[in-house]
């Protein structure tokens, strides 16, 4: 599904509003001083302000990555760690077939139950999804999910639409 962005209530303010926790936090953090030498890893500051962005817009809230100054839920890692191997697999057409045989892909794939990673992402997503399918008049939120939902789409189609997100 296209999103143009347009349904957003203060979208321009939202992402200003990431970009001054941004500039926060290098100043608190990572300004070094004569005596005193504070690295920033700049690649994943900026992955941790891009995350907060796309949530915040995307559902209404931030991951939090920025505020915490952490990899929250051990995303990035978990992305690091698997998306060599997944890139690998997809390409492959018999490891493809394999990881789709269900007792296979249940050793391998993300769950929804798991603590942390694309997981744990994944469960927030359900849980995002489901929440605003209970609510009254799900689509009402003026956000992309929001959006997503008064274009028809149907929570099985917002859940795979939320994860892609993210």
């Amino acid at each position: 599904m296209q999103y143009a962005g347009r349904d957003i209530d203060g979208l321009e303010a939202t992402i200003d509003k990431h970009l001054l926790q941004y500039i926060k936090l290098i100043k608190e953090k990572y300004v070094s001083v004569d005596s005193d030498f504070r690295p920033m890893d700049l690649a994943r500051k900026s992955s941790f302000w891009a995350m907060d962005i796309i949530t915040d817009i995307a559902f209404g809230r931030p991951w939090g990555c920025l505020v915490k100054d952490e990899d929250v839920d051990e995303w990035f890692r978990s992305m690091e760690l698997v998306m060599p191997t997944a890139i690998r697999a997809s390409t492959i057409p018999w490891m493809a077939y394999l990881f789709s045989v269900p007792i296979v892909g249940k050793m391998v794939m993300p769950s929804e139950k798991d603590l942390t990673g694309a997981g744990r992402m994944l469960g927030i997503a359900k849980e995002i999804v489901y929440n605003r399918f209970a609510q009254p008049e799900p689509g009402a939120d003026r956000d992309m999910m929001g959006s997503f939902i008064r274009h028809g789409l149907t929570r099985s189609e917002a859940v795979t639409e939320a994860t892609l997100q993210m």
